[in-house]
């Protein structure tokens, strides 16, 4: 089974993630693309992963009411 999250570095928690994310901004401030970083959840793996794309709201577990 192939998930969408293949190939993206898959941290345990999002404790984790953001030690990650803490430790990329001080080597290099900002991504490729001039956004700064951020943690997030996967629905797909469970883990965290970390990305450059704008938060939009309604797109996570909780606004779709999956934690009902």
């Amino acid at each position: 089974m192939t998930l969408p999250c293949d190939g993206k570095t898959r941290y345990s928690s999002g404790a984790a993630a953001r030690r990650a994310l803490d430790t990329m901004r001080t080597r290099r401030g900002r991504s490729e693309t001039g956004k700064p970083l951020r943690a997030y959840a996967c629905s797909h793996c469970h883990g965290h992963h970390l990305t450059s794309q704008d938060y939009q709201p309604g797109t996570g577990k909780k606004e779709r009411g999956l934690w009902e």
